[in-house]
């Protein structure tokens, strides 16, 4: 009797289908991006910088890049030799203040 109703009860069938839950948005959709400027910040592509720049897109933006979270784009090009990207994201008003979780500052 009880496991027939438990099987026919419509939360069983929202638990094992579960169809909003496989359409929420995953926050891996934005990392392509992401991981795209963070790449161009620090091959200098100035080109793609300015895009992202122009685009509203945020020079203090912060990244987690293995181990280490709150990178920023700036710290990125600094740590790359990147002069050229390092005035650029200076001149849109990327901060000085930030501090990776390493304890890394720009």
């Amino acid at each position: 009797g009880g496991a027939r109703s438990d099987r026919g009860s419509p939360s069983a069938t929202v638990l094992i289908s579960a169809p909003s839950a496989a359409r929420a948005p995953s926050p891996r959709t934005m990392a392509p991006a992401r991981d795209a400027i963070l790449q161009a910040v620090q091959r200098g592509n100035e080109a793609a910088a300015r895009a992202y720049l122009a685009d509203g897109g945020d020079p203090s933006a912060a990244f987690t890049q293995g181990p280490v979270a709150g990178l920023t784009l700036l710290m990125a090009a600094s740590n790359f030799g990147q002069p050229g990207m390092v005035d650029l994201l200076l001149e849109h008003g990327a901060s000085l203040d930030a501090r990776a979780s390493n304890g890394m500052t720009a």
